[in-house]
């Protein structure tokens, strides 16, 4: 195993004109990548580290975005950029950082699920080491992603909001202790099949139009791709003002009829109804109205 990993890091080294990893045994977080944007810097991005000292590219005293992809993709794949040309459309006073965890989330499943823990821990020493403080960060992840986001919350309490995107099957499940405000919007958790896990964990949970099956998907993976479609669209095109619902039953029979909440956005903090529980229903092609 420990052989194929420094392989690949290895690999990414070279691609990124970095120094090749030594002979020691590397831990799963060491091989993440970080990269910054605001309006400030270049739109190619400036990477970060965790040595040397703290980035002075990086905006004071504003609102970061951390943004982790899932099983299976990169920093330079969707959702990163999708989420990040919208949030600095938007903001003018924003850090976005896109965190590559690539050579992990190309592994098998298990593989990825396995390494979480270190990768999240490393993502927190990011954050302490740019003394971008916890109370201004709001991570956003997809898929084994937003699970991610959860340890960076445990290993580094008071982060301000966590958005977890149709999170997946995990051994280390994000919770609505590992931040200040813990929001979940599931998208694709109807059967065993499915790639979302479907259950509440969060301050709020949504469930557009059931948390099943979306407008205009015919497959699994279009439904678990439509959580990160949606925010993307709740940052500018659509505030998918959504319905608190009394139990799950009123969710799955479309009888919620509760007080409003807006799903997605960059707030740091909400103040959502006693259950919970939410549920909009959208249309079938962007920006979803």
């Amino acid at each position: 195993m420990f052989k194929s990993v420094l392989l690949f890091g290895f690999a990414f080294a070279l691609a990124n004109g970095d120094p090749i990893p030594t002979s020691r045994v590397l831990r799963n977080g060491e091989f993440n990548r970080y990269y910054l944007y605001n309006r400030q810097v270049s739109a190619s991005g400036v990477q970060l580290t965790v040595t040397g000292t703290p980035s002075t590219d990086i905006l004071p005293g504003v609102t970061t975005v951390v943004v982790i992809h899932g099983h299976g993709g990169t920093y330079q794949a969707s959702p990163n950029p999708d989420i990040r040309r919208e949030l600095l459309e938007l903001e003018e006073h924003v850090n976005v950082i896109a965190v590559d965890w690539s050579i992990y989330a190309s592994m098998s499943y298990t593989s990825a699920d396995n390494a979480i823990m270190s990768i999240g821990e490393h993502i927190a020493s990011l954050l302490v080491f740019q003394d971008i403080l916890p109370g201004n960060v709001h991570i956003v992840g997809f898929n084994l992603g937003a699970h991610i986001a959860g340890v960076v919350g445990k290993s580094l309490r008071g982060i301000a909001r966590i958005t977890g995107l149709d999170p997946s099957t995990t051994t280390t499940p994000l919770a609505r202790t590992d931040a200040l405000y813990v929001e979940v919007i599931h998208t694709d958790g109807g059967s065993a099949l499915s790639n979302g896990m479907g259950v509440k964990m969060g301050h709020a949970d949504f469930f557009p139009n059931g948390g099943n099956w979306q407008p205009g998907c015919a497959t699994l993976e279009c439904n678990h791709n439509r959580a990160w479609q949606y925010f993307t669209a709740s940052i500018n095109d659509n505030p998918f003002l959504s319905y608190c619902c009394n139990s799950i039953w009123e969710k799955d029979v479309n009888l919620c009829t509760g007080t409003h909440l807006s799903m997605g956005n960059n707030r740091l903090s909400k103040t959502p109804c006693q259950s919970g529980i939410y549920r909009v229903n959208t249309g079938n092609s962007y920006p979803y109205l």
